[in-house]
């Protein structure tokens, strides 16, 4: 672990400081993940194989995308996968920008930053797939810190 901070800083000196911070959680409901679990009794918990197999997959395809300059061409990236309290994948993604592309005004961030649900009406299956995928609550109660409900 410590050869891996000594190679991040080295990166970092190097380039200089990240300008993105990437996420990839792996979804269990996954339609490659169900389609491989033909027993109707087992869950993605029961097949960790069939998990990593298609984690790995979609992380190298998000990977591929990010260094073909999806967000804006690359001069490094920094990565690290941690597992979750279900035992699910989880990455976290540093990405270095060129100069020129990175977002240098509150317009060019709000365009990267995006919290919009799509219409339900306009494109009710999108609207779903957020719906169930990407909307989720509070982890846990923390005494003492203000908590914003999701509607």
């Amino acid at each position: 672990m410590y050869k891996a901070y000594q190679d991040s800083m080295a990166i970092v000196r190097e380039y200089g400081k990240p300008n993105d911070f990437v996420t990839m959680t792996c979804n269990p409901k996954w339609e490659e993940i169900e389609e491989k679990i033909a027993d109707p009794l087992q869950s993605a918990q029961d097949r960790p194989d069939i998990v990593a197999r298609v984690w790995q997959q979609k992380l190298k395809a998000l990977l591929k995308d990010l260094d073909e300059g999806v967000l804006g061409r690359l001069l490094a990236r920094i990565y690290v996968v941690e597992f979750q309290k279900r035992g699910l994948p989880h990455a976290h993604i540093l990405i270095i920008l060129e100069d020129e592309d990175k977002p240098r005004t509150r317009e060019i961030i709000d365009k990267l930053v995006s919290t919009e649900l799509p219409d339900k009406n306009v494109n009710p299956d999108f609207f779903d797939t957020v719906m169930t995928c990407m909307m989720h609550g509070q982890a846990s109660l923390k005494v003492g810190v203000p908590a914003f409900p999701i509607k």
